[in-house]
């Protein structure tokens, strides 16, 4: 069983796999749970005992925007204090409102040189978690 997680809510099943597939080659055993829209993953966090460590969001999803998602997170209790990235393109993030890029941890971008999105996406993971191999 992880004793880390991160939560990773995203529509395209292409990014979620490669995400995923990066977290899971990073030294600690992080859990990377995830939802193809943020209805699903605030249901979720709303009914679950344990939260994750971190959450990564796409902007432009169906059902709840990436705006809409972290708006919720942080009017609600239970969710407001975990760090927040949003995970999305450059362009995206350049119409983000400025109320939620201030609401946000940060931001990893996709791009298109897959080697700048495993290094800042990894460079959070290491920032948050250490580079130790166990779970804390």
């Amino acid at each position: 069983m992880y004793s880390k997680s991160i939560i990773l809510v995203e529509d395209d099943s292409d990014d979620r796999e490669l995400f995923c597939l990066i977290v899971h080659e990073m030294p600690s055993a992080i859990e990377c749970i995830e939802f193809s829209n943020g209805k699903d993953a605030f249901d979720y966090l709303k009914t679950t005992d344990k939260l994750p460590d971190i959450i990564f969001t796409d902007l432009d999803m169906h059902l709840m925007s990436g705006e809409e998602f972290i708006i919720e997170l942080k009017k609600e209790g239970r969710t407001k204090d975990i760090p927040v990235y949003i995970y999305t393109t450059p362009f995206m993030f350049g119409h983000t409102s400025d109320i939620i890029k201030s609401s946000v941890t940060g931001c990893v971008f996709k791009n298109s040189d897959f080697n700048d999105f495993e290094n800042g996406l990894k460079t959070v993971l290491q920032e948050h978690y250490g580079s130790s191999k166990e779970p804390s």
